[in-house]
């Protein structure tokens, strides 16, 4: 039996027929799990539906039921019926339904014909859902303009990441990335980040540098660094809680670090910050 309690988000939104806007959200979920088994509608939910699947997954396509590797996203269009799961152990899912007159149009625009599995990232497919959640959620009439461009985006980042990847940077160093861009305000080693690329620390080390001309602890300390300048423009906040709130383990490290790569110490920075645009 299907288990449907394990879920970060998982919410559907009451709609009217027929569908006159460009986009809108009809439900969105965010890492569904669910155990052994597959779900099977041979007449769909009578909308569109896009659904990422991170592990290993039987799914129904155009050409068949066909097993996808990790990391797929499938793209079932409105009136199609639907074939997924995994029989061998648990699996999860975060999923998109969604209706509209600018769906096809889109998909065309950038190469993503439906009842086809495409290669995405799981933390790109959870901040999108996130972000269809809140905009539908927290507002009583959700902005079309706003899902709508989330909704391009998403596939402007599908369609690159299958047809217009960097082949010069390695899939490995750009998971790397992503991961650091994901998590560098918690602590982090480079073992983590070498473990999210599935590569040695040397050879990330190595590989990193070539690919973005700095080392990936660098990369870390530059875009806690970064956040830091915008957050000092705040007078409220205090340095320790800025250095908290940037990744830094305490403010005297912050601040020695913040001191050695701006040539000043974050308080002198802001007192200048604030001169400036005074």
């Amino acid at each position: 039996m299907l288990n449907h309690d394990r879920y970060e988000i998982r919410q559907f939104y009451p709609q009217r027929r027929p569908v006159r806007e460009r986009f809108r959200v009809n439900g969105v979920g965010v890492d569904e799990w669910m155990s052994p088994g597959y779900v099977n509608r041979p007449g769909g939910t009578g909308d569109w539906l896009l659904m990422f699947f991170p592990q290993t997954t039987d799914a129904g396509t155009v050409d068949g039921i066909i097993t996808f590797p990790p990391s797929t996203l499938l793209i079932w269009p409105g009136g199609g019926g639907h074939y997924y799961g995994c029989g061998s152990g648990d699996w999860s899912h975060s999923w998109l339904h969604c209706d509209g007159k600018s769906i096809n149009a889109l998909l065309k625009e950038h190469d993503l014909p439906p009842g086809h599995g495409y290669r995405f990232d799981n933390e790109l497919m959870s901040r999108y859902m996130r972000l269809f959640f809140e905009e539908t959620s927290h507002y009583a009439s959700p902005d079309e303009e706003i899902i709508l461009g989330l909704f391009r985006l998403l596939l402007r980042e599908v369609s690159r990441m299958n047809f217009h990847s960097a082949t010069d940077i390695p899939a490995g160093v750009q998971s790397a990335r992503r991961y650091i861009e994901n998590h560098y305000r918690k602590p982090l080693q480079l073992k983590d980040i070498a473990t999210a690329a599935r590569m040695s620390v040397p050879h990330l080390c190595n590989v990193f540098k070539r690919c973005y001309q700095t080392s990936p602890i660098e990369y870390v300390i530059e875009l806690r660094l970064t956040e830091a300048e915008h957050l000092l423009s705040d007078n409220n906040r205090k340095l320790a809680d800025i250095a908290t709130a940037t990744g830094f383990s305490d403010q005297y490290y912050f601040s020695r670090i913040f001191t050695r790569r701006r040539g000043m110490p974050p308080g002198e920075w802001r007192r200048r910050r604030f001169v400036h645009n005074s």
